[in-house]
């Protein structure tokens, strides 16, 4: 009752009459400033302790840490995307540049041995295992109502002993013709186009290397060819001079 009294009397109590004693006690734990014109002067609020502090501190280090990995996280995958960006530009930008090299589109009739080179490497890939047979109508019905050009690896190599791939351009192309028919007969999505595409990447990628090794190679032929070229002009340049200067001189007297 004293507690009530006091609370009613003190400066702090309401001035209108809707006050209840639940309202009037929860203003205890707040902290109100006193009403204006008061004798009482604000009290200074208290510190917090060192141990909500030392939390607060905690939680603060945990959130920038999170963040900062967060923000490592977020530059490594950009990082990545950036890669893959690179190199898939990279390879296109190489495969556009096949058509214009004459080592990928001449003919080899005569010298079938670095294709068939390049069809064992990718007859031996792993996802080569379902191209190297012609494809069963048992196995697929209506294949061969949709597909109209059915081909295989073993069908390649047969092309290649006879002559009828005679370049990189044509290996390339009827590997181009295996992949298109998986896609077009089972779906670009389903597990046997993904190994297709997965088989086209990696040929287009032997093919690149191949055309690229054997430009340089005959880069470094023609180069010999020319300094060959050049000894043999100068040897015989050098010996029309030496004929020259020991002619005879003829006297006209």
């Amino acid at each position: 009752t004293n507690s009530v009294k006091d609370i009613l009397s003190s400066e702090y109590a309401p001035p209108d009459r809707f006050y209840t004693l639940s309202a009037l006690l929860g203003r205890l734990f707040v902290d109100i400033p006193p009403p204006p014109h008061s004798n009482r002067a604000t009290q200074p609020k208290a510190l917090p302790s060192s141990s909500s502090s030392s939390k607060k501190t905690d939680s603060n280090d945990k959130t920038n840490t999170s963040n900062t990995t967060s923000s490592s996280e977020d530059i490594e995958k950009l990082k990545k995307q950036l890669t893959t960006s690179q190199k898939l530009y990279e390879k296109q930008t190489a495969l556009l540049s096949l058509a214009s090299n004459p080592i990928y589109t001449q003919n080899l009739p005569s010298a079938p041995q670095p294709l068939l080179s390049l069809w064992k490497r990718l007859h031996a890939h792993k996802t080569a295992t379902v191209f190297k047979r012609p494809v069963n109508s048992r196995d697929a019905p209506g294949y061969a109502d949709k597909i109209f050009y059915p081909m295989d690896l073993s069908l390649i190599r047969k092309m290649i002993t006879t002559g009828q791939i005679c370049s990189y351009q044509d290996l390339h192309h009827k590997v181009a013709l295996i992949c298109h028919n998986c896609c077009k007969f089972n779906g670009r999505d389903t597990d046997y186009g993904i190994v297709a595409r997965d088989f086209e990447a990696y040929c287009d990628e032997c093919i690149v290397a191949a055309v690229k090794a054997a430009t340089v190679e005959a880069e470094k032929i023609a180069s010999k060819e020319k300094q060959k070229h050049l000894g043999s002009t100068v040897d015989a340049s050098v010996k029309s001079v030496n004929t020259t200067n020991a002619s005879p001189i003829t006297s006209s007297f």
